[in-house]
């Protein structure tokens, strides 16, 4: 059995980051025969309930008063030293760490996964490298250093990584310009959020009657917007709680006239509800109180998973404006013409739903929020429905196909190690 650690932690009431989760696991399934996946957490009581897969802390426990003393730094402190003891301490030393079931966890890997999204643990390749474990990146995205000795770092630490997959084709130049690659192996390959399933046709039907949703045969149009991209609208506008206000005025017009012109129903899909205010049906809520026709709209405010939401967005949906990429993408995925709100330098949503997915045409720059504007690309995403599905319909199998092959160049890399293996397992648990 293949032991798979994703010890870059995933936040899962952002139900994005769930979807990555739900999609990475799904395609470690199906390429491996039943792997034995772990995932590490920050907060894992919260997790535990929202994840199919173990959840292990991975806050520190052995040398409390490091965590005290250094907080932030106590996970690698404590790791690198569990590393360096484990391969080259004596027997007694060892057993001091198989105690942990955090570092047990590191241990008995085959495999680590230290990114996905947006974020790369470096910490985690630093303990998986002193362990001499083979490193993954999957799926992910490489952001750009404003701070050149960060960069200097990443560069020194991206090149431990054995393999780095990618989902659209900017970090890879990223990774060019930094000159990890050619010296690293490295593909583009596709979200892991394409790979998500909807749920049954039965749960949709349980989750609108729990939600009291509208069953009309009236057209709805599926809506996530979230505090970010309020706050990213109307640079000009130095508080963001007045750019905020202003935002959420416009969309409640925006959404007012699309219920008008093309007499359908709103339906707001949260796709992140926590922690705090970066909670999606805060928003829902503040725009359907400055909305008209509020008999027309209806929010979503369960705490339902990712692939709950997928679901009734597929049931649910004639098209879908969504101010999240991974929102888009379980539209988009189920070939729901979609708008996706964003901003300029946001090269993930730029190189996946205008790249990978062809939608360049259909993504919207909050940073110039207008509601005559905005309303003027609903009016195109309505008239060229038919053909939006069509391409859709073409691409994502194509997209899904590619999203796999990030499991695929994962299952090289095991065959690569079984051959030379020397990474160290507990005593426990050596061959």
């Amino acid at each position: 059995m293949t032991s798979i650690l994703i010890a870059d932690p995933i936040p899962l009431l952002n139900k994005g980051e769930q979807a990555l989760l739900e999609g990475i696991v799904e395609s470690l399934n199906i390429i491996f025969s039943k792997p034995d996946i772990m995932l590490l957490s920050n907060y894992p009581e919260k997790d535990a309930r929202r994840s199919r897969i173990p959840v292990i802390n991975r806050n520190p426990v052995l040398f409390k008063s490091i965590k005290k003393i250094m907080p932030r730094s106590a996970f690698l402190l404590e790791g690198a030293l569990m590393a360096i003891l484990a391969r080259f301490g004596k027997q007694n030393f060892r057993r001091l760490f198989t105690r942990s079931e955090l570092w047990q966890a590191f241990l008995n890997s085959d495999i680590i996964v230290v990114g996905h999204d947006s974020s790369v643990s470096y910490d985690a390749v630093i303990i998986g490298w002193l362990l001499n474990k083979p490193l993954v990146i999957f799926a992910g995205s490489i952001e750009l250093f404003r701070n050149k000795l960060k960069e200097s770092i990443a560069k020194v630490l991206l090149k431990k990584v054995n393999l780095i997959t990618l989902r659209e084709d900017d970090s890879y130049k990223a990774l060019m310009d930094l000159g990890v690659i050619p010296g690293v192996k490295t593909q583009v390959t596709a979200d892991a959020a394409f790979l998500l399933k909807p749920c049954s046709p039965e749960r949709v039907k349980e989750i609108t009657q729990q939600e009291d949703l509208p069953v009309h045969d009236r057209p709805k149009v599926g809506v996530t917007l979230t505090r970010q991209m309020c706050e990213r609208s109307h640079q000009e506008i130095n508080d963001v709680n007045e750019r905020y206000k202003k935002a959420i005025a416009e969309k409640a017009i925006v959404l007012d006239e699309i219920i008008e012109r093309y007499n359908v129903e709103i339906v707001f899909f949260p796709h992140c509800i926590g922690p705090g205010k970066n909670d999606d049906r805060l928003v829902a809520r503040d725009v359907i109180q400055l909305m008209k026709r509020k008999d027309m709209v209806k929010p979503v405010v369960s705490d339902l998973g990712a692939s709950e939401l997928k679901g009734l967005i597929g049931q649910q949906c004639e098209v879908f404006i969504g101010e999240r990429t991974h929102s888009v993408i379980a539209a988009m995925s189920q070939g729901i013409p979609s708008i996706c709100i964003t901003f300029p330098s946001d090269r993930r949503t730029h190189g996946i739903i205008g790249g990978m997915i062809c939608q360049r045409d259909f993504i919207y720059n909050v940073e110039r929020l207008n509601p005559i504007e905005l309303l003027t690309l609903v009016d195109k995403l309505w008239a060229e429905r038919p053909v939006i599905r069509k391409k859709l319909e073409g691409i994502i199998p194509l997209v899904k196909e590619r999203a796999l092959n990030s499991a695929r160049l994962i299952q090289t890399i095991v065959s690569e190690k079984e051959k030379s293996d020397n990474g160290y397992r507990c005593p426990s648990s050596q061959h």
